[in-house]
């Protein structure tokens, strides 16, 4: 087990490094809908990109049917039987971000249920654990592990966590076996199942806010109604009204420029002028939302998979133009409960980035849900077990979220094949001798001070030791 007490450098803290909390999880997600001939789904193909500064053992979770989980909720001193509890229905896969853990960012069951976690810095304010609620606690990081493993599509999923549940902040851990940090972020969530139903989760203000049936939305001015995209900060109702402000403004109507008709005879590729095209989340969820209402309908899954696979080469943030690149993106058939995706960056720490042969390959991955089974995931590497709760409590972590803004004073570069270190020899450089921080080494790495320590030797002394500050955010 990761916190047995055999280990002897355990880093039972949050790192508070500089180089985690700007780089947040500023990606896209957004759904096509297949249709029949009577204009009625029969099928959705969901696209996303995974943009990030930092990766670490990026992998794939498989979540096996009838496995018993418990929710790890570490920020409260809450006894298990009132911490969520439950066993899967249904088997599902998704991409990890931290790949030695079973906590997952972007995944799909074998029902059709995709769910996906995104940033939404500054605003997120989740709600503290109430203790006259009768509801057991979640925490906000096995959210997508609760769902795919218990619903089937949009509504069961919203109905779980409405009565099934209260949802609460926690910490994750990144690591290789006994080194690692603990890390929170702030996150909203997307819902999207094959029968074309949308969902968005937020914090805000301490209250947990539901936009359910979004793609009955209806958009002045665009015949297509619906929204369906999901990006980043501010928040959903910020982007949607400035979406709209957006298509009211520039009407996307053909345009004179200069003296040539912008008509798409003159100018090739002309058209939906004035559409923004930096990667901002406002800008992205416009563009993904404009694609989306202008490409053709798609008639088969094909049809989708293409055009999903246009619009991720749109929305995708290049490596150096922004804090936090496009890492990885994904495909979700959710009809056949098929899951592709590509790696575009092998790993990404420290402000480095490597690109293997892997990264350059442009066919997908393609995961067949139902026919994974726990002996093929062991076989593949994947990361598989149920969610298990850890006994650190870490009480008080104060999170400085930085945005996704205009800022670009950061660095990147790729690795040097003869000087990278192998990322557990480097953690373990967080300790000296003594099992104690080495405060000088995270100077070195540009990292800021961490308040409290501790050994993991003496689980009491670690006990006594939990408040901690932090501006981890590695979404």
């Amino acid at each position: 087990m990761l916190f047995n007490k055999k280990y002897k450098k355990l880093c039972a803290i949050i790192l508070a490094s500089s180089h985690f909390a700007n780089s947040l999880m500023a990606c896209t997600v957004f759904p096509r809908n297949v249709l029949n001939e009577e204009g009625q789904i029969t099928n959705v193909v969901v696209g996303r990109t995974y943009d990030l500064g930092n990766i670490l053992f990026n992998n794939i979770a498989f979540g096996a049917k009838d496995e018993r989980n418990i929710s790890d909720v570490n920020f409260y001193s809450i006894d298990n039987d009132k911490v969520a509890k439950w066993k899967n229905i249904h088997q599902f896969i998704g991409k990890t971000t931290t790949g030695n853990n079973t906590f997952i960012v972007d995944g799909i069951n074998e029902a059709g249920l995709y769910v996906g976690y995104l940033n939404l810095p500054n605003v997120t304010e989740y709600p503290e654990y109430n203790t006259d609620d009768a509801r057991p606690a979640l925490s906000i990081f096995n959210v997508i592990n609760y769902l795919l493993g218990m619903a089937a599509s949009v509504d069961e999923s919203l109905n779980l966590l409405k009565n099934n549940v209260q949802i609460v902040n926690s910490a994750f851990f990144v690591g290789v076996g006994e080194i690692g940090v603990f890390c929170s972020g702030s996150l909203h969530i997307a819902l999207k199942d094959k029968t074309g139903n949308n969902a968005v989760i937020e914090f805000l203000k301490g209250k947990v806010v539901y936009h359910e049936r979004t793609q009955d939305t209806v958009i002045e001015g665009i015949e297509k109604k619906g929204i369906t995209v999901l990006t980043n900060s501010p928040d959903y109702d910020f982007q949607v009204k400035n979406f709209q402000d957006t298509v009211k403004k520039y009407n996307f109507q053909p345009k004179n420029n200069h003296n040539y008709k912008v008509d798409g005879l003159y100018m090739n590729g002309s058209g939906l002028v004035g559409l923004p095209g930096d990667k901002t989340p406002p800008s992205r969820f416009a563009l993904a939302q404009m694609f989306l209402s202008f490409l053709p309908t798609a008639t088969n899954v094909n049809d989708a998979k293409f055009i999903a696979n246009s619009i991720l080469g749109h929305i995708c943030v290049p490596l150096g133009t922004n804090p936090d690149p496009t890492l990885w993106v994904s495909m979700c058939d959710l009809g056949n409960a098929q899951y592709f995706y590509k790696n575009l960056v092998h790993e990404a720490f420290f402000g480095k980035y490597e690109i293997t042969e892997d990264c350059l390959n442009t066919q997908w991955n393609t995961i067949s849900v139902k026919d994974v089974t726990p002996e093929l995931a062991k076989k593949n590497g994947w990361v598989t077990g149920p969610v298990t709760r850890t006994w650190f409590n870490v009480k008080s972590i104060t999170i400085n979220d930085k945005g996704t803004g205009a800022d670009t004073s950061y660095e990147s570069s790729f690795f040097d094949c003869s000087v990278k270190k192998d990322i557990s020899e480097l953690l373990s450089k967080l300790f000296d001798e003594k099992n104690i921080v080495n405060r000088q080494f995270l100077q070195n790495m540009g990292l800021k001070d961490i308040k409290n320590s501790a050994d993991n030797n003496d689980m009491q002394q670690i006990e006594q030791k939990q408040t901690v500050q932090s501006s981890c955010n590695i979404f």
